[in-house]
């Protein structure tokens, strides 16, 4: 398989908004603008649309399909990630932490939802489990500016962003943020300087080959201890279908409103074309934003999101576990944007349970 990291390099803070309004209009005097522990699929795909200085040819029926097509992602093309590379070891998302990548296998070693019906909470046992680690915050207060650097009467009132700092996080300077890029030739973004994020920050891309430090990698040797157990793990927010008003029954006098189990098994099984049958879901939902709309100069829409670090337990019922999971890792477990990095897995052979 054809693939090559695309980095990142990290200097100083940057600031990956968290869902929410950061106008004084709906915040008051002082608003306030929280990060993302890493940044959205969407702003790294941006990064390289905007690296490429191509426009879609002709109409687009959708956001992630115009970036497709800069993107020239083809039939087989997709990215994978992000993800952050520190001292050449991966650390993913993780809820609202990191982890390290290589630390997911100890997984293998219990079933969550038992352990979650003994009353330990999911935070607490994904911390000890997987030695979890926040990512250090530093925070900044300016003034909203006009283009002419002039206070900007409208927006120009007081603000605090609270922005992720890498390096004081992982204690070195050698800090990239990275994707996997599949079957994609990204030749032309090499070394090209773009912005990230927000408050004006900017990177270079650099593309590393598939015998460096790669995603793709851990996955590969994932793959290749799987069983018919797996615990698919989240490293990006996965859109999903909007859940149906019904009630659904978990377990005798437990019920969940609105149900997200329904649209996480219709979207497993819709891709693998039923070879796969989900088990249970450990983890959170949240309304998220796509980004903004560069080429359209609109907001995209707003989803029901899976989070990083939700666990999807899956059983293969047809073919080679390998086969299937990596089929449904090429595919992206997201209703939207799946090809741009959204629904990005890292499997785990999970516990047999008798």
């Amino acid at each position: 398989m054809s693939v090559i990291s695309v980095r990142l390099r990290v200097a100083g803070p940057l600031l990956f908004r968290a869902p929410g309004e950061f106008t004084p209009t709906a915040r008051g005097p002082q608003a306030f603008a929280r990060s993302l522990p890493l940044p959205t699929p969407s702003t790294i795909a941006g990064c390289l649309a905007t690296a490429a200085g191509r426009r879609p040819a002709g109409q687009v029926t959708s956001w992630a399909r115009a970036v497709e097509e800069v993107l020239n992602l083809g039939e087989r093309g997709y990215l994978r990630g992000p993800y952050l590379i520190a001292d050449d070891r991966i650390y993913v998302g993780f809820g609202d932490k990191v982890v390290d990548v290589d630390s997911l296998k100890s997984l293998e070693r219990v079933d969550l939802l038992e352990e979650l019906t003994k009353g330990q909470s999911l935070d607490s046992l994904l911390s000890s489990l997987l030695h979890a680690q926040d990512v250090k915050k530093v925070q900044r207060v300016g003034t909203g500016l006009t283009a002419t650097k002039a206070v900007d009467r409208e927006h120009g009132l007081m603000y605090l962003a609270e922005m992720v700092d890498y390096e004081s996080t992982f204690e070195t300077s050698e800090v990239s943020i990275a994707v996997d890029a599949h079957h994609i030739d990204l030749s032309g973004a090499a070394e090209r300087i773009v912005r990230l994020g927000g408050e004006g920050k900017v990177t270079r891309i650099e593309l590393a080959t598939e015998e460096e430090t790669t995603l793709w990698k851990r996955v590969e040797r994932s793959l290749k201890r799987l069983s018919k157990s797996v615990y698919l793990c989240l490293i990006t927010f996965a859109f999903l279908e909007t859940p149906s008003k019904e009630l659904e029954l978990l377990a005798r006098g437990a019920w969940l409103w609105p149900s997200f189990i329904r649209p996480v098994k219709k979207l497993v099984q819709e891709s693998v074309a039923g070879c796969v049958r989900v088990e249970y879901v450990v983890g959170e939902v949240m309304l998220l934003g796509a980004g903004f709309d560069l080429l359209r100069g609109v907001r995209k829409p707003c989803y029901i999101a899976l989070k990083p670090g939700t666990v999807i337990k899956v059983r293969v019922e047809r073919g080679e576990p390998a086969n299937v999971i990596r089929d449904l890792y090429e595919r992206g477990l997201s209703m939207h944007g799946g090809r741009l990095g959204y629904g990005t897995f890292i499997p785990v052979r999970a516990k047999e349970v008798a």
